[in-house]
Parts: C-alpha cells; structure tokens; sequence
C-alpha cells in the first residue's frame, strides 16, 4: 500500500500558494494508491481526515470510491468554509488580527476495503495549511497565486481590495485596509508599519506610523490583518486635523527585498468638508477577498415598508350573565400577526467607471454594514437589488449608483 497526494491550484508551486487557499473556491487534493492489487480489494475506498491545526481534533472524514482510472479527489472548501466568518469592529484601532476570517488545518489520508471493510491511515500530512474568506471568479482562480493579492511579495503587492486607490472620506467617517502577510512563511517581509502623510491645507505634510506588533513568524495567526485607515480612526491618532486636505497611506517594512523601504499599493484620501443636503449612508461590504471596503450614498433617500398581516374571522357579540350582546365596536375580522420590513433606496454621487465597476462586489455581498457616523455601531442589512448594469461614461456621460437596501429584521407589532 503506498498512497500519493496532490494539492491543487498549484500554478506557483512555491510553498506559500499550497499553504493559502480562497476557501469559497475549490480546495482540491487528489490521491492514487499505486499498488492495483490493493484497488481491486473488495470495498475499496480511499479516505480523507480532516483535523484542526494542532492535529489533534477531527473535524470531517470524507470516503470515495476511486474513479475508473484509480486516482480520487477531494474538495474539502464546504466543510472548511464552515470555519470561516469574518472580522470588523466599529472601535478597531491599530493593526489587528482577523480571527475569524483564517482558519488552519491539517489532512491526513488512507483507505478501506475488505469485508468487512478495514480503515488504515497511511499518509499524514504534518504541513499546516490555511484558508482565508476569499472567492476568486474563475479565471483568477485558473491562474490562483497567493502572491497576487497578498501585500508581502517581490512585486510590491496589494491590500485585500479591488477598490480604486484613491477614494473620497469625510471626516466622521472609518475605513479599513486588510491584509494577508504570511510572516510565517517570509518573516523577514513583514509591515513593521503603515505610514500616514497628511496633506494640508498650507501645503505642508505631517508623516506618522503606525505600528504592527504582528510579526511574528511563528504562528499564522499573524497572516491576515487589518487596519483602521478612515479619517476618523486617524484623526483620534492625531494623525489627521482640521487643516488635511487628503491623506495617505502605505506599509513600510524594516527589511523589504533586503533592505528597508515603502512598498504595495498606495491609497490616497481625499477629504469632503462640506455639509451634506441628504442623509449620508456609508455602508460597509465584506468584498471577495475576505476584507470589508467602504462607501457613502450621499444623494437624496427614499424610505419604504412592505407589510404582511395575519387575519382571522371571529363571531360578533358577547355573552354576559345568559345573555348575547351586540356592540358597535365588535370586530369580526381580527389582525392576528403584523410584520413589518423597512426599505431604503440609496443614491450616489457620480462615480468613475473604476468605482462603478468595483461596487458590483457591493451589490453581491452577503454581509453589509450600515454605519450613520464614526464610531457608531454597525447596523445589519441587506442588498435588495437584483440587476446591475455595468455603466461607462463614454456611454453615459455621468453615470452613479442606485441600490435598494433592506434592515436585516422584521419589525412586529401586538395581537389583536
């Protein structure tokens, strides 16, 4: 008996992509036992076993028979999504890990047959391997590299987001970067920090940083991070005031490509003052790879309520002391069950072809956030809207954005 596995996307076969994976996209391992008298066994099966990081709990156990040319594949992602969540906080300050959105396992694999069948463990894979709260479409995932979005690699990197680097906040509002490090696998490219350089007014900068304690290249636990960028985490810093005009940010590592320097994308904000004539509405999305982007509907609202009723029928009249009396005010059909759900339609300002096109992950997002001011808690709703058209201004002149958006709750009323 002698058992080979495969993980698979493996386009980069460096160790970091086998060790990551999107956990909404195929995580897929494919075994073979090369000796065929063992695959002609009655019963045959091959055997997948999942356990937790420590190697210590069993989470799943998966049997297969083998395919007509003997090999077998696993895809594990739907037990290990099962895992996964996802982290944002209104008061996060800092650098702060995204426990929930990274989970560690690890595979072992073996086989059964015989009657009746015998279980014999073979292939224990000792190399922790992680998922992160991610969806690739599939012509990324065809060419799946960590690297690609992963802020610590040769080729500068990115955050976790597709928005546009350079995006509009006004003063009471928050944001967030997130990233995914993999320090445990590189410890040496680490963000030791995120600069900030505040723009201002008179034409002067102010540069500060931020630090990251994260570091540490002996626990994954340190991979996927996040950070408060919005105008208002920075300006309780003292990082940002009255007279910035916009901002800056960028990860700053001690030893970056052997020596110390900037490096990722740099994310440009630039700051609205003014008073707005409508209700703002910044919602925050969690977008497809793994982290939460932010956007403010600051045009005119609209609010609406759907109502379902319960009725029953009840005869007129009571009865007192032996006798039947009518009144007036006797109600024959009764409201029994009254629900209530609340709409809103938002609308934005004008927006580039960049934004237009990014904020599709917006109207696909299964957790989003309502946020009225900085620093108050997150309301729950969903994405009413069930059609998006991708609008360019070479077609449209001017083009924005209109959603409709539901609380996440019904609202009840009493019985009658």
């Amino acid at each position: 008996m002698s058992l080979s596995v495969t993980q698979f996307p493996m386009n980069n076969t460096s160790t970091m992509e086998k060790l990551m994976s999107p956990a909404y996209n195929e995580v897929i391992y494919v075994v073979h036992e090369s000796a065929s008298g063992t695959l002609a066994s009655p019963n045959f099966k091959y055997i997948c076993k999942i356990y937790d990081s420590a190697n210590t709990t069993l989470l799943a156990t998966i049997k297969h028979f083998p395919l007509a040319d003997g090999y077998c594949v696993f895809d594990l992602h739907r037990i290990l999504e099962n895992f996964l969540s996802y982290d944002i906080l209104y008061n996060d300050t800092g650098f702060l890990r995204n426990t929930n959105s990274h989970f560690d396992y690890k595979v072992r694999f073996g086989e059964e047959y015989g009657s009746p069948p015998v279980e014999t463990m073979l292939l224990n894979d000792n190399v922790t391997k992680g998922v992160l709260n991610q969806v690739y479409d599939f012509p990324d995932f065809a060419n799946f590299l960590v690297t690609h979005h992963n802020s610590i690699n040769f080729n500068g990197g990115h955050w976790l987001s597709n928005a546009p680097l350079t995006r509009d906040i006004r003063t009471t509002e928050q944001a967030w970067l997130y990233v995914a490090q993999c320090t445990n696998i590189i410890p040496d490219q680490a963000i030791n920090y995120l600069q900030v350089i505040s723009y201002n007014t008179n034409g002067g900068t102010t540069t500060n940083t931020i630090a990251n304690s994260f570091i540490s290249g002996s626990t994954s636990a340190n991979c996927f991070l996040r950070v408060a960028v919005g105008f208002y985490d920075l300006q309780a810093l003292g990082y940002v005031g009255a007279n910035t005009e916009y901002y800056t940010v960028q990860a700053l590592g001690a030893n970056f490509g052997g020596s110390p320097g900037l490096f990722g994308d740099i994310y440009t904000f630039n700051v609205i003052r003014c008073d707005p004539k409508y209700q703002l509405w910044r919602l925050h999305f969690l977008n497809k790879l793994g982290g939460f982007d932010s956007f403010t509907f600051s045009k005119v609202s609209h609010q609406t309520g759907e109502i379902e009723r319960q009725m029953y029928k009840q005869v007129y009249g009571t009865e007192s002391g032996g006798a039947w009396s009518y009144q007036q005010s006797d109600r024959q059909m009764t409201q029994f069950d009254t629900k209530a759900q609340t709409k809103y339609s938002l609308q934005s300002d004008w927006v580039s072809d960049a934004q237009y096109q990014w904020l599709k992950e917006l109207l696909t997002s299964p957790v989003v956030f309502y946020q009225s001011t900085g620093g108050a808690k997150f309301i729950a709703v969903n994405i009413e809207t069930s059609s998006y058209e991708i609008k360019k201004k070479i077609n449209e002149k001017v083009i924005n954005l209109q959603i409709e958006i539901s609380l996440s709750y019904d609202e009840y009323r009493q019985r009658g």
